[in-house]
C-alpha cells in the first residue's frame, strides 16, 4: 500500500478518525491494528516474515533482560570478593554474548536469504563456467519482503541496545510488536531509537490542532517532492538507463543529475509523509535528511542523508569494530612506539573500509551497490586520515576557507562526487556504469541531447518547476531553522495568505504531477 494512493489516504484517514475517537488507553493497540492490516496488503509470505523477526528479537532481548535482572539480584544477595565477583559476572557476559551472537546469526541468515543468494549463485556460476566445470544450478528467484532491511536493522538494534545495558527489554509483546511495525516507518524507515521513539507509541495523545495541520503540510509536502519532481524525472532517467547504448555524450550529465534529484525528492518525500502522519498523532519520529545536496564533503553529506541508516551503521558497525581486540591492538602497537597519528588513524581506517563495504551491501545485492558503498567510503576515509592536516591549513588560510566562494566551490564539488556514484548506484551493471562515465567525455552530440530533451519536455519542465519550489525551501529551511522552518511562517501568516498557499499546492500537485504508470506509486527505497 503505497503512501500516494487513494488506497492509503483512506486508511490513514479511518485510522486517524479511530486513533482520536476511541479511548486513549487504546491509541496504541489501534496503531498496532493498523500497522498489520497495512503491511498485510504486501503479500500473506511478508507479514509470517515480520511475525518472525519480531518473536525472535522479543525473545532474544527478554532473555537478555533475564540474564541482567539474575546478575543484579544476585550480587545484591551475596558479597562476594572482588575476584569472585569478576568471574560471576564474566559468565554471565558469556551467556548474554551468545544469545546476541544467536540472534544477529540469525537476522543475518534470514537477510542473507532473501536479499543475497541470488547474488552469491549467480557470482558462483560465472566462477564454474569460468572454469568449464560444466555445473548448473537451478534457481528460482526469491521475493524480497518490502521493508526487510528496515525492520531487520531496527530490531537487531533493539537487541544489541538491550545486550548493551542502554534500554529495559520490552516484556509486553503488543508494545514491542507496534515499535517494529509501526506503519508509517516500516517500509522505508526512518530507523527509529527505541528509547526515543518507544515512549511515543506507547504514550497517550489529546488531538492537537497545530500538529494535525502542521502534519498534513508536511504529508501534502512529501506528495509533491513525490508526485511532482521525483516520478517526472524517474521517466526521463528510466527510459535513459533502460536504452542506455542509445545515449552518449554530455546528456549523461543531465541524467545523473536528474537521478541525483529525483532519489532526493523521492527518498526525502517517502519521509516527509511518514512524519507527518506521524505528527498529526502526536509521534514524533527521527529527521532521516537536512538539505543533503548543501554539505561541503562525503563525510558531511553522509550526516545530513539517510540520516538514521547513517548513525545505525556508525552505532552498532563502526563503534563496534573500533572496540574490537583487533583493532584495539593495532591502536595499543602504535601509541606504544609512540606514533600517535597511526595509532589513531589506522584503526579508523580499517573500521570505516568495513563499515562502508557493509553500507553499500545493505543497499543491495549487486557489484554496482558495493561499488557506490567504497566509492564513497574512500572520501569518507580521505576525509578522516587528512583531517589533521586539513585542519591546520584552514587554521592558517581562515580568510580563504571561511570565504562565501571557497565554501560554494566545495558544496559544487561534493555534489558532482555524488552524482559520480549515482551512476553506479542505478546503472543495471558496472559495465553500464563504465558506459556511462567514458560516454560524458565523448563529446556535446546535440542531435542525442536535442532528441532527449524533446522527448521528455513534459516531464522536464514539471520537474524544473517543482525543483525551483524545492530548492527555494531548502535554502530558507537552511537559512531560517531557529524560526521554527516554513510551516511556523506560514502559521503566522493571515488567513487569505494560508489558504492561497495551501490551494497553489494542491493545485501544483494535481497538474504538475505525473500519475498512472504503477511503478511510479512505489518509492525508490522500497527495494532495499
Amino acid at each position: 500500500m503505497s503512501f500516494t494512493t487513494l488506497k492509503f489516504i483512506i486508511f490513514f484517514g479511518i485510522v486517524f478518525c479511530c486513533y482520536f475517537t476511541f479511548p486513549k488507553k487504546y491509541q496504541r493497540y489501534i496503531l498496532l491494528v493498523a500497522s498489520y492490516v497495512f503491511y498485510a496488503f504486501t503479500s500473506v509470505q511478508a507479514f509470517l516474515m515480520l511475525i518472525a523477526i519480531t518473536l525472535i528479537t522479543y525473545v532474544g532481548g527478554l532473555r537478555i533482560g533475564k540474564i541482567n535482572d539474575l546478575e543484579s539480584e544476585y550480587l545484591k544477595a551475596n558479597t562476594l570478593e572482588k575476584d569472585e565477583k569478576k568471574k560471576y559476572k564474566a559468565l554471565q557476559q558469556k551467556k548474554r554474548k551468545r544469545v546476541i551472537t544467536l540472534v544477529i546469526l540469525l537476522l543475518l541468515a534470514i537477510l542473507g536469504f532473501f536479499k543475497y543468494s541470488k547474488f552469491i549463485f549467480a557470482d558462483v556460476q560465472w566462477v564454474l563456467n569460468l572454469l568449464n566445470m560444466g555445473v548448473h544450478f537451478k534457481y528460482e528467484s526469491i521475493l524480497l519482503p518490502a521493508g526487510l532491511s528496515f525492520y531487520i536493522f531496527q530490531s537487531m538494534g533493539y537487541t544489541i541496545d538491550v545486550y548493551r545495558g542502554m534500554v529495559e527489554a520490552e516484556h509486553d509483546l503488543s508494545k514491542y510488536a507496534l515499535y517494529v511495525a509501526y506503519f508509517p516507518h516500516i517500509m522505508q524507515g526512518p530507523l527509529g531509537d527505541y528509547s526515543r521513539l518507544s515512549p511515543q507509541l506507547y504514550g497517550q495523545h489529546d488531538f492537537d490542532r497545530r500538529s494535525a495541520v502542521f502534519g498534513l503540510q508536511r504529508v501534502a509536502w512529501g506528495f509533491f517532492k513525490k508526485l511532482v519532481i521525483a516520478n517526472s524525472l524517474q521517466i526521463a532517467v528510466d527510459r535513459a538507463f533502460n536504452a542506455y547504448y542509445t545515449y552518449e555524450g554530455i546528456v549523461w550529465i543531465l541524467v545523473l543529475f536528474f537521478y541525483s534529484i529525483q532519489m532526493y525528492a523521492d527518498f526525502s518525500g517517502y519521509m516527509d509523509i511518514a512524519n507527518g502522519c506521524s505528527q498529526m498523532m502526536g509521534i514524533t519520529l527521527d529527521e532521516n535528511f537536512s538539505t543533503p545536496y548543501f554539505s561541503k564533503n562525503i563525510a558531511e553529506y553522509w550526516r545530513r542523508w539517510h540520516i538514521s541508516l547513517g548513525a545505525w551503521f556508525r552505532n552498532y558497525v563502526f563503534y563496534s569494530l573500533l572496540r574490537s581486540p583487533w583493532l584495539d591492538g593495532i591502536r595499543k602497537k602504535y601509541k606504544k612506539q609512540k606514533k600517535t597519528y597511526l595509532s589513531q588513524t589506522l584503526p579508523n581506517v580499517f573500521a570505516l573500509l568495513i563499515t562502508w563495504l557493509c553500507i553499500g551491501m545493505w543497499h543491495g545485492a549487486a557489484w554496482t551497490y558495493i561499488a557506490h558503498g567504497m566509492f564513497h567510503g574512500f572520501f569518507v576515509i580521505m576525509d578522516s586520515a587528512m583531517s589533521p592536516v586539513v585542519t591546520k591549513w584552514r587554521k592558517n588560510h581562515a580568510k580563504i576557507s571561511d570565504s562565501v566562494w571557497f565554501n560554494g566551490f566545495r558544496i559544487v564539488r561534493t555534489f558532482i562526487i555524488v552524482n559520480i556514484g549515482y551512476a553506479m548506484f542505478r546503472a543495471q551493471s558496472l559495465e553500464v556504469t563504465g558506459y556511462v562515465l567514458k560516454s560524458i567525455f565523448s563529446g556535446v552530440h546535440k542531435s542525442v541531447l536535442g532528441a532527449f530533451l524533446f522527448n521528455h519536455y513534459y516531464y522536464i519542465i514539471s520537474a524544473f518547476i517543482g525543483g525551483i519550489v524545492l530548492l527555494l525551501v531548502d535554502i530558507y529551511h537552511e537559512k531560517h531553522l531557529e524560526l521554527g522552518g516554513l510551516r511556523t511562517v506560514i502559521s503566522q501568516k493571515s488567513a487569505p495568505v494560508r489558504y492561497a498557499i495551501y490551494i497553489m499546492g494542491i493545485v501544483a500537485i494535481i497538474f504538475l504531477g505525473t500519475y498512472g504508470d504503477a511503478s511510479l506509486n512505489s518509492f525508490a527505497y522500497f527495494q532495499f
